[in-house]
């Protein structure tokens, strides 16, 4: 599972990248930037992580794939933003990591809950 998680950041990240130093890389959009957003713009960006999670998930991971699908095939946009939110409110230590990564954790945190 961690594999996936480091493949799925980098395909994820990979376009949108932007090296500042040799030393420093920065996501496109950190838990931070993500809490600052329009709850309409939240909705629409967890909308796209949704897809592209669900897309690589079913693709490499397909029984998991399978739960995610049961857990939220009737909840919408807004509903998953609201468990973000709610994920980095309770974990700020991945405010500065990118926010594709906490969506993961939060969507594994709802699978691996029992």
């Amino acid at each position: 599972m961690k594999l996936l998680k480091i493949f799925l950041m980098i395909a994820l990240l990979l376009p949108v990248i932007v090296p500042v130093s040799a030393e420093k890389v920065v996501s496109f959009v950190d838990g931070n930037e993500y809490l600052e957003f329009s709850k309409g713009t939240k909705r629409a960006y967890v909308a796209g992580l949704s897809d592209m999670t669900n897309t690589l998930i079913q693709y490499y991971e397909p029984e998991k794939a399978k739960k995610i699908y049961e857990l939220t095939k009737d909840m919408l946009p807004g509903q998953m933003a609201k468990i973000l939110n709610r994920y980095l409110e309770e974990h700020p230590e991945e405010l500065y990591n990118s926010v594709a990564v906490s969506f993961l954790n939060a969507i594994d945190e709802i699978i691996y809950r029992e």
